[in-house]
């Protein structure tokens, strides 16, 4: 029995020369086969051709790393962590809030521009907050002891604007 249902004769001559295989329903089924296989080779060519992108891309990914472009934009990125944490710590002097010394001195190495101009724009505070470090913990020295949270002497201002009462305790920061 065939798939359509039909039946197939057994007698010699009937649909087993080349003239009954041209005019029977083998046909349409070796059309289904073809158009099966057709499909099949369309996914696999499809594949394949995303497995070559797929391998494209990770090439130009693996490339990129090595780009100058990729590098620049590296070095723009750490410039603008550097100058954000400049001005943190810029703002700070300028209110007249008391900062640690290596912050200060992370300051004027990276941006004296920005130390001058808060030192100048700086306004004396009666109780000045005492900031703890706004380096991060890598960006710190291996000197300095990083979690004493002990606040550093602020540098004197010349005209004595800046500078404590006789006899004024530093304060201690608990971390």
């Amino acid at each position: 029995m065939r798939i359509d249902g039909t039946f197939r004769s057994a007698a010699p001559g009937l649909g087993t020369g080349s003239a009954g295989r041209a005019n029977g329903p083998a046909r349409p089924a070796r059309t289904d086969r073809l158009a099966f296989s057709g499909q099949a080779a369309a996914q696999v060519s499809a594949l394949a051709q995303a497995q070559a992108r797929l391998r494209a891309v990770r090439q130009a990914t693996e490339n990129a790393e090595d780009s100058p472009v990729v590098q620049m934009v590296e070095n723009m990125k750490e410039a603008l962590e550097v100058l954000e944490l400049c001005g943190k710590i810029a703002a700070r002097i300028q209110d007249g809030d008391e900062v640690p010394q290596k912050d200060l001195r992370y300051l004027i190495k990276n941006n004296p521009a920005a130390y001058l101009m808060a030192m100048a724009a700086r306004e004396p505070k009666e109780d000045p907050r005492i900031w703890e470090s706004a380096l991060p913990q890598e960006a710190q020295p291996e000197d300095a002891p990083a979690a004493s949270g002990v606040a550093a002497e602020p540098p004197r201002s010349p005209g004595g604007a800046g500078e404590r009462a006789a006899g004024a305790k530093s304060v201690e920061m608990q971390a």
